[in-house]
């Protein structure tokens, strides 16, 4: 889907940021998830990591999965912050935030944007917490969902700290803005519509942002839990991710 503000992906230079806190028998799946995605960008010419920013077990979990981890405390702003900053300080040229409790399509970063624009998708599909359906949502705002593809030169007038370090919530919206603050043209906001799956959220009791505060305002279509993953996602992970429900509900 090249445009005028996009270019190859392959020779690139990718950081998956992951500030994480609790959840972790699903964040575990989802880091088996992450390095799955990152193994198919690098065949694909794409060098890509993910760093998982936490003080807890998800450190233990996102290494088992050989990803980088960054020991911080739990400030979601601050963690943010300090990825951003990492990306930066290790030669990244892109940054993508992430949450430990989503997959990635890797085909969504067969191109990235050029210095002008942010790759954004407002495709989002969430699993509800109880495992009883699937929400295709359509996000109609600017950016869409958070998972936004960002040039880390976008992050150098704010010295790759967008965030109040004690921010709780509403980072993606505060990065979008910072990147806007004091410059004289916005980037573009170029989109990927590939499929309902580009980003999965499989949600929880633990969330910044109640799932129902996006299904009522943008839901596109109602389905089975499961449905459709397994045509874009491997099998393996597809039952893992079920079984974690599946004791979710046997123990509550």
């Amino acid at each position: 889907m090249a445009s005028v503000s996009l270019i190859a992906a392959a020779g690139r230079s990718l950081l998956f940021v992951c500030p994480a806190h609790g959840r972790v028998d699903l964040a575990a799946v989802c880091y088996r998830q992450f390095a799955d995605l990152c193994e198919q960008l690098n065949r694909r010419g794409l060098h890509a990591d993910v760093l998982v920013i936490a003080d807890d077990r998800n450190l233990d979990h996102a290494a088992d999965a050989n990803l980088l981890t960054l020991e911080h405390d739990n400030r979601l702003g601050a963690k943010f912050n300090a990825g951003y900053t990492y990306a930066a300080e290790h030669g990244y040229e892109y940054a993508c935030a992430v949450g430990n409790d989503s997959w990635l399509h890797p085909d969504r970063f067969q191109w990235l944007p050029d210095r002008d624009a942010l790759l954004c998708t407002r495709n989002y599909t969430c699993v509800t917490p109880d495992a009883g359906e699937q929400h295709w949502l359509k996000l109609a705002y600017d950016g869409g969902t958070g998972s936004r593809v960002i040039p880390l030169g976008w992050l150098a007038g704010c010295d790759y700290k967008p965030l109040e370090p004690a921010q709780t919530s509403g980072c993606d919206t505060g990065t979008l803005l910072a990147i806007c603050r004091g410059v004289e043209r916005a980037p573009h906001l170029v989109y990927t519509d590939l499929h309902p799956y580009e980003v999965i959220g499989f949600q929880s009791s633990v969330q910044i942002t109640d799932w129902r505060h996006f299904t009522d305002r943008y839901l596109h279509e109602r389905q089975s839990p499961f449905q459709g993953l397994a045509d874009h996602y491997p099998a393996p992970l597809i039952d893992e991710v079920r079984a974690v429900y599946a004791d979710r509900l046997v123990t509550a």
